[in-house]
This record gives C-alpha cells, sequence and structure tokens, in this order.
C-alpha cells in the first residue's frame, strides 16, 4: 500500500485497521480524499486560468482590433475638425463687453502695463526727435 500523503510503501497489513500510514500517521481515507479534493481543486484552477487566459487573449484580439479602429477614427475626426477649426478661427470676432477684475489685481496689471511701456514711449520719443530734426533742417 502507498500512502496518499507522504508517498510512503509498505505492505497493506503494516498500515493496519483502520489504514495509517505508519511513517506520517495520515488515515488512508481522510488522505485519499484530500488527495482528490486538491487534484480536483489544481484541475479547477486549471481550467478556470485557461478559460480566462482564452477569454483575454480574445478580449485583447478584440480590444486591438477596435483600438486600430479606434485610432484610424480619431485621426479622421482630427482631420475633420482641425479643419472646421481653421475655418473658425479665420471667421471669429470677439466683443469684449465687460471686465469684471478685483481692484488690486487691476492696480497690479496697469502698474505693469505702465512699466512695459516706458520702452515704447522711449522708442517713439526718438521718432519724433528725428522726424523733428529732420523738418528743422528741410525747412530752415
Amino acid at each position: 500500500m502507498k500512502c496518499p500523503n507522504c508517498d510512503f510503501i509498505d505492505k497493506d497489513e503494516a498500515f493496519g485497521d483502520p489504514a495509517t500510514c505508519p511513517k506520517c500517521g495520515a488515515i488512508y481515507e481522510k488522505a485519499l480524499r484530500i488527495k482528490a479534493d486538491k487534484e480536483r481543486q489544481e484541475l479547477f484552477e486549471k481550467k478556470r486560468l485557461e478559460s480566462a487566459q482564452n477569454h483575454h487573449s480574445a478580449s485583447l484580439k478584440g480590444r486591438l482590433a477596435h483600438a486600430s479602429t479606434s485610432v484610424s477614427d480619431g485621426r479622421e475626426k482630427r482631420a475633420t475638425a482641425g479643419a472646421q477649426n481653421q475655418k473658425k478661427r479665420e471667421q471669429q470676432m470677439v466683443i469684449v463687453a465687460d471686465i469684471d477684475m478685483p481692484f488690486w489685481s487691476m492696480v497690479s496689471f496697469m502698474i505693469k502695463w505702465v512699466l512695459a511701456s516706458v520702452p515704447a514711449l522711449f522708442i517713439l520719443a526718438l521718432i519724433v526727435v528725428g522726424v523733428v530734426s529732420i523738418l528743422r533742417i528741410l525747412f530752415s
């Protein structure tokens, strides 16, 4: 007889009645049921894993096909949307009706605007001095 738990082999008489393994002490009937349950569980897990892999593989193929279709659809949509947006940009007109801004933010903005206009005023002054100098030379 062979013990289903530890694979110990001996004569049937060595196992006794009820059949108990002399090496590990496992009861033969219980060990057989446990071993059969483990085998059924392993078989179930193996089938479940294969099913999941097949499903995943089929799902992946479907998703890849869908993805390639989605990519080409997206490209077409972007191309048509880009053409439409270009037309909108050419025809778009903006009218500012109101600016709602907190007081101190507006003060800060105006100060920055004045400081940014200093170089422009300097360039404008140079142009005026140049034009006045040329006119003075021509008419004097």
